[in-house]
């Protein structure tokens, strides 16, 4: 199952505690960065990381599922902004693609859920029409 049916709360969401995991994992990694990079890359990293369980959180209390798709959304871009840093410090290794594949690979999953959630949003709200168009 991609969705979680009933949730009481964003910490309810497997996407959001899987963007926390996510966090920690990145937060860890860059520890281990060459400080003359530290101030730029690092810091571009962490933020791209931490919008995502941010936007997710503020998305689901927006309430509206169009307001929390549009935060999904950004977390979406997020995710592939940290994607995009990790390649780049790859690249000029800084790390070797055995460490960060955990990390792509948890980046991965949370794109195919949070995209699961989207859509089923999507769903929710045109058939919300319908019934709308019907009465």
């Amino acid at each position: 199952m991609c969705c979680q049916p009933e949730v009481s709360s964003f910490r309810d969401l497997d996407i959001w505690q899987k963007s926390i995991q996510l966090v920690q994992l990145v937060v860890e990694l860059t520890r281990s960065f060459p400080m003359q990079d530290a101030d730029s890359m690092v810091l571009q990293i962490r933020r791209a990381a931490l919008s995502i369980p941010a936007s997710i959180a503020e998305g689901w209390e927006r309430q509206k599922p169009e307001e929390f798709r549009q935060f999904l959304q950004i977390a979406l871009g997020s995710l592939r902004e940290l994607e995009t840093c990790l390649f780049l410090s790859e690249r000029d290794n800084y790390w070797d693609a055995g460490t960060i594949q955990p990390i792509h690979d948890l980046i991965q999953g949370l794109h195919e859920q949070i995209l699961c959630l989207f859509q089923s949003l999507k769903r929710s709200l045109v058939k919300s029409r319908e019934e709308s168009d019907a009465e």
